[in-house]
């Protein structure tokens, strides 16, 4: 019976993710005329290109969801409005408030 074994080796290998920056300033012009459009009915910015992709920002002046009636909700889509996009992504936000004071994630 013979046996043989190969040589151990190292090996190395990397998996990077691509990071890219980009912004996009939304103004809200008339915000009080945007109130009392109703829950969960939103508004579309236009489309905007960040890391060769489209996205878009939907605003709900009145809240996405019942409970939520009280606040403005915003969700950042990636594609234009109506499409179907099954790509992930990780985005950190900050909000610039009038006074400058920033909100961030």
């Amino acid at each position: 019976m013979t046996s043989s074994s190969a040589p151990a080796g190292d090996s190395t290998s990397t998996i990077a993710a691509e990071m890219v920056s980009g912004s996009h300033v939304v103004t809200i012009s008339g915000y009080s005329g945007t109130k009392g459009i109703g829950v969960g009915k939103g508004i579309s910015s236009a489309t905007f290109a960040i890391g060769g992709h489209d996205w878009h920002l939907r605003y709900f002046p009145d809240g996405f969801k019942e409970q939520n009636a009280d606040f403005i909700s915003f969700f950042l889509r990636m594609g234009h409005p109506g499409a179907d996009a099954n790509d992930e992504a990780v985005v950190h936000d900050q909000l610039l408030l009038e006074d400058n004071s920033i909100m961030g994630t």
